[in-house]
């Protein structure tokens, strides 16, 4: 990569094209158009660049570009304003995709939404009946039911048991002898003389019948008490146990559980996500509105001179000179006379006016085509340069 025996082999290639942009166009403050652009224009050797008078250039180049070029081919200069607006182009078009699904008004609208479904959701969090016992409480209404089971069937067994001892001694009493003794007398005489020498007489036997008895009574029934006691004990226990049931049976039934919370935690941070994405749409779509507001004004600043009627005569000016020969040299060898005009038109990517450039009373014919860039070039090669000022017709 040598220029008049000077190696440029640095910054990948930049300072190869930096020296021959001084050397061919002369010294430059900003190097737009390109030095590629330049060639593009002035050499034509594909099918596309011969038959295409002014738009010789790839197919995604902008109106902004082929204003910069054009400009410059006719000797203005004007700041480079397709950055600009291509960085315009970029930030709508991210807007654009941004708001796709909805816009700013519908996202704004979303939001308030979402921090009304916020608000509820707190609002039930802060005042849920949380229980953190809840698992302790179950497990002893359970324990305490099992309790109560087996308390009252203890009372049913005791109370059984004191039924059947006071049944017993019913019973026992209904065997105790009333018989008269006045008739025993007699039955006992009767028997006095048939058995000699009786020593119990009949009294002494029913007394002692009688006695038996009652000792068995006492015997049976000597356990009531105590029963009686065990009975009262237990009822006062069963009374506490039921009365603490009742008690844990409330408290369970009127308290929220962690599932409850679990379900309002989760609307909440599908809620809270839900906002961090509107939210950062929002600051986007902001952000991108301050980017193309900062970049209209900088390119309002621009356009104040650039689409001045003193621009726009100065332009005339330009053209005026340039088609005198473009239409001479059509003229001599075509018999038809072609000139170059502008206009100003709307890009439609950023509404914003861009100037164009075209030919008037065209041909289609590749020949005549190359009449007018040929004499485009001439004009190119007219261009103070540093080395000459002379001028070049490239065939």
């Amino acid at each position: 990569m040598r220029i008049n025996g000077e190696n440029y082999v640095k910054n990948k290639g930049k300072d190869f094209d930096d020296a021959l942009d001084t050397l061919i166009i002369g010294d430059r403050e900003h190097k737009k158009p390109s030095l590629r652009q330049i060639i593009a224009h002035s050499i034509r050797y594909t099918d596309e660049r011969i038959n295409n008078t002014l738009k010789v250039l790839t197919l995604y180049t902008s109106l902004a570009e082929y204003e910069l070029l054009f400009l410059f081919l006719f000797g203005i200069t004007i700041t480079d304003r397709s950055k600009i607006l291509k960085s315009i182009k970029a930030e709508k078009e991210f807007k654009k995709r941004i708001e796709k699904k909805q816009s700013k008004n519908e996202l704004e609208l979303s939001n308030e939404i979402i921090n009304d479904k916020l608000l509820e959701l707190e609002m039930r969090k802060k005042t849920l009946n949380l229980n953190f016992n809840y698992d302790r409480d179950l497990n002893e209404i359970n324990t305490i039911k099992y309790e109560i089971g087996s308390v009252s069937s203890r009372i049913t067994e005791l109370s059984l048991r004191k039924k059947i001892i006071l049944e017993a001694e019913a019973e026992l009493r209904t065997t105790k002898s009333d018989i008269d003794l006045q008739q025993l007398r007699r039955i006992y005489s009767q028997a006095s003389e048939y058995i000699a020498n009786l020593q119990k007489t009949f009294e002494d036997l029913v007394a002692y019948h009688n006695n038996m008895v009652i000792e068995k009574i006492r015997f049976l029934t000597q356990d009531i008490p105590e029963i009686d006691q065990q009975i009262l004990a237990l009822s006062e226990e069963l009374r506490r146990l039921l009365a603490r049931e009742e008690q844990l049976a409330i408290k369970i039934a009127n308290s929220d559980t962690f599932s409850d919370l679990e379900v309002i935690i989760a609307e909440l941070n599908e809620s809270y996500h839900r906002k961090g994405e509107i939210e950062n749409s929002l600051k986007q779509i902001d952000e991108v509105n301050q980017k193309i507001n900062s970049l209209e004004a900088d390119l309002v600043n621009i356009d104040v001179d650039v689409f001045s009627n003193e621009f726009q005569e100065k332009i005339k000016s330009q053209l005026k000179k340039f088609n005198k020969f473009f239409s001479e040299v059509s003229t001599e060898l075509y018999g038809e006379s072609y000139g170059v005009t502008f206009g100003v038109k709307e890009e439609q990517k950023t509404g914003k006016n861009i100037y164009t450039f075209d030919s008037f009373n065209a041909n289609s014919s590749s020949g005549k085509n190359k009449v007018k860039f040929c004499a485009l070039i001439w004009h190119i090669s007219c261009l103070p340069t540093k080395r000459t000022s002379q001028c070049f017709i490239l065939f």
